[in-house]
């Protein structure tokens, strides 16, 4: 029994030294240039010395104005651009104005850049904080001429009890939640992180002219929203949905209305709206997804919304992105079926199975696998002809491997498919059907929610439809 125990106990504590060290894994820093809400002023950020990926190194910047008349400033990052336009890149635009520059010791996590001028501040150190109360750069502030204002401790912010509360890792404490500028007031706000559920968000606010540190309330959720603070729109959207601020439904109501704002930003106002059970943004969420000129960062993210904002039509509009939307379109509709119920969605995606069009077919066959084998059940014929006959579509033998993966889920209902699956496992995993074939299978992983068998998908559905 204690030995028993004592391998649990271990086991335990790998896993948990797991989650805990990839939790404090770092890409190496990247030049980059951040934009304030408008894109009216700008702050690009570059390393000084190179250091090993998470810890600490300095950054030069330098704070810029657009020019009049020209077009607004996109942000731009070294490490996830894939083709350089004239003006872009991790450096002020030929013919904008240079306001300020400096240096800072420690790179930010992210920055809050103000819309009226005001400069910027630094949120958080980039790569590991070491847990370090006093390192000076929790918070930075940082006027519009490059000089630096405040300084705040991590314990300037919240005490050594609040402090403790916050989720640690190997390396850090993670406390910065979200963060914006009060243009009107000229104070920063600062909400922590929240590390597990039942655990509140913490308010402060750091006057930009004194510095001085106060403690705030979810009330300043509802003066962003009420104020349209630039830098505070999203999060404050977030944050009124997560908190589920009743003060804050009349003001998420009129930034649904409003014509000015983005449609990504309207689109998580009725979101948060919906999570209410007011559900005026229902159409707007429809329109957006199958609009195939709205940009497929907001139709993925109105994707999301189509569970709890369709209702019952939530099925028929995502089987429609699955005919005729994009890879990366058909993925997230695929993912978003989950959360649809069986009863709606089971028959659609069962006629996408019988009559296609093929580009839908795998995204069908693993939104039934995921529904369970009830759903896979009516189509284990049409399942077992596309193992006989490579289907037409860009991967046939991924397809093939899909629809074996869904057949196992049926067990001895889908013993028929047994011939054709072996045919498979013969041509494609010669050497592992060859090692099972004739022995009793055992379970990779018994603690695995998925009982595989083999990590071979067509000799694992054999196995599973043997049992």
């Amino acid at each position: 029994m204690f030995v028993k125990r004592l391998r649990i106990a271990i086991c335990f504590t790998i896993c948990l030294a797991t989650i805990i060290a990839s939790a404090d894994s770092y890409a190496p820093f990247t030049n980059y240039r951040a934009v304030d809400a408008t894109g009216e002023y700008y702050v690009v950020l570059k390393r000084r010395s190179q250091t090993a990926p998470g810890f600490p190194l300095s950054v030069d910047f330098e704070i810029a104005k657009r020019n009049n008349g020209s077009p607004p400033v996109l942000a731009f990052n070294e490490r996830s651009a894939k083709s350089k336009l004239p003006g872009d890149g991790a450096q002020v635009r030929p013919g904008d104005t240079i306001i300020g520059k400096g240096t800072l010791d420690r790179a930010p996590r992210h920055i809050v850049i103000s819309s009226t001028g005001l400069g910027f501040v630094g949120v958080d150190v980039y790569g590991h904080n070491f847990g370090e109360l006093r390192n000076g750069a929790a918070l930075v502030i940082v006027s519009i001429d490059g000089t630096i204002r405040h300084r705040k401790n991590l314990i300037d912010l919240f005490s050594a009890v609040e402090v403790g509360t916050f989720m640690r890792s190997t390396g850090s404490v993670w406390w910065s939640g979200y963060s914006w500028i009060d243009e009107k007031s000229k104070q920063v706000v600062i909400v922590s992180e929240r590390s597990e559920p039942g655990r509140k968000r913490l308010f402060r606010t750091v006057d930009i002219e004194s510095g001085e540190v106060r403690s705030g309330t979810s009330e300043l959720v509802t003066i962003a929203l009420r104020d349209r603070i630039p830098s505070a729109i999203e999060p404050a959207i977030e944050l009124a949905a997560e908190l589920k601020l009743s003060a804050a439904a009349p003001d998420l109501a009129m930034i649904l209305d409003s014509d000015s704002l983005s449609l990504m930003t309207r689109l998580r106002a009725a979101s948060a709206l919906a999570r209410r059970g007011n559900y005026q943004g229902r159409e707007m969420v429809r329109k957006a997804v199958l609009d195939h000129n709205v940009d497929n960062a907001t139709r993925i993210t109105a994707i999301r919304y189509v569970p709890y904002m369709l209702g019952d039509d939530a099925a028929k509009v995502l089987c429609e992105l699955l005919r005729q939307g994009d890879d990366s379109i058909r993925s997230e509709a695929a993912l978003a079926m989950r959360d649809v119920s069986a009863a709606t969605a089971n028959p659609l995606l069962v006629e996408i199975v019988r009559k296609g069009p093929v580009d839908a077919l795998d995204s069908a066959i693993e939104c039934l696998d995921w529904k369970g084998a009830d759903a896979v059940r009516p189509v284990i014929p049409d399942l077992i002809k596309l193992l006989e006959n490579a289907p037409k579509t860009n991967r046939p033998l991924w397809t093939q491997q899909l629809a074996a993966l869904a057949l196992g889920k049926c067990r001895r209902d889908a013993r028929e498919a047994l011939p054709a699956l072996i045919r498979l496992a013969e041509k494609h995993s010669g050497d592992e059907w060859n090692r099972l074939k004739d022995n009793s299978p055992r379970m990779l992983n018994p603690f695995n929610s998925r009982d595989r068998y083999s990590t071979d998908w067509f000799v694992d559905a054999i196995l599973r439809i043997r049992q």
